[in-house]
């Protein structure tokens, strides 16, 4: 399950950033609004599709009767989606291909597109706000965890020696914004 959204009784309660990127916000790539049905279509997806594989999409005639629109509509909304990078499909590697019977002719890379699609979590985010909500490793958080440690044994310490009860709370409150973050 992705972290956009969970399921919680058969309802998908939505990351509050996410949602507001895809349903409020103007988008960064491509110059107009999402659709109406290309909205609807993302609502859709976000039911068969997740943000850490690639998925197969069902067909489009399947998609078309779940959302009342024609085959071409879907492609339509597909293809906006795509273009404003809410989906991410999946492209095989460039495939050397002859045009012609001579191997004189020239050589032509073509590439084919799958149906498999993926969708992304760090959709309408500017390049720096991705960084900013990177990934750490492993030896990164423990060394952090280790200098909070530190840092907040070293307080409480400090804290406890003095008996002093609003300290303690200040502490407390110190201690839930470390957290938090």
């Amino acid at each position: 399950m992705s972290k956009m959204y969970k399921k919680k009784d058969d309802k998908i309660i939505f990351d509050r950033g996410f949602f507001e990127r895809l349903y409020i916000q103007k988008p960064i790539f491509g110059e107009k609004q999402l659709t109406s049905l290309s909205l609807r279509l993302a609502s859709v997806l976000l039911e068969e599709l997740n943000t850490s594989e690639y998925r197969k999409l069902p067909s489009r005639t399947k998609l078309a009767k779940k959302l009342n629109v024609s085959n071409t509509a879907v492609n339509d909304s597909l293809i906006q989606l795509e273009e404003v990078r809410f989906l991410e499909r999946r492209i095989s590697e460039f495939i050397p291909s002859v045009s012609a019977d001579s191997e004189e002719d020239k050589i032509i890379n073509t590439r084919r597109f799958s149906d498999y699609f993926r969708i992304n979590y760090n959709y309408n985010l500017k390049e720096e706000e991705i960084l900013m909500d990177k990934k750490y490793t492993k030896e990164e958080i423990k060394t952090l965890c280790d200098d909070v440690a530190k840092e907040m044994y070293q307080q409480y310490h400090g804290i406890m020696t003095t008996g002093d009860l609003q300290s303690v709370a200040q502490f407390i409150q110190l201690l839930e914004t470390k957290l938090i973050k």
